[in-house]
């Protein structure tokens, strides 16, 4: 939650100096209402699929945390030989990914 905010203020912050930096004709133009409801619509929409992905990222190494965890609280020799899968299952994906993308 502090560094999702800490992003969008730091979005807030880039925006608001380059609409600083506009001439003043700009301003004559446009409404204030219309700039404050522009620029708080575009900050949330660049900070929504952030905010997502760093929510899906924390989910999923808590659950490896908690797997990996249970795993060994289960059978140590077991998650061994299930760790050593993981080299083997990472390069048949890389190499399925290259045929996907040559085939499409």
């Amino acid at each position: 939650e502090i560094v999702q905010r800490r992003i969008t203020c730091d979005v807030r912050t880039v925006m608001f100096e380059s609409l600083i930096k506009q001439d003043i004709a700009f301003f004559d133009g446009t409404m204030t209402g219309q700039l404050t409801s522009r620029m708080t619509n575009d900050v949330a929409a660049v900070v929504q699929p952030v905010r997502q992905i760093m929510n899906t990222f924390l989910t999923a190494i808590l659950r490896l945390i908690g797997g990996l965890f249970m795993c060994l609280l289960t059978s140590w020799k077991l998650t061994v030989l299930a760790a050593t899968m993981i080299g083997p299952v990472v390069y048949l994906t890389g190499v399925y990914a290259k045929w996907s993308k040559q085939v499409n």
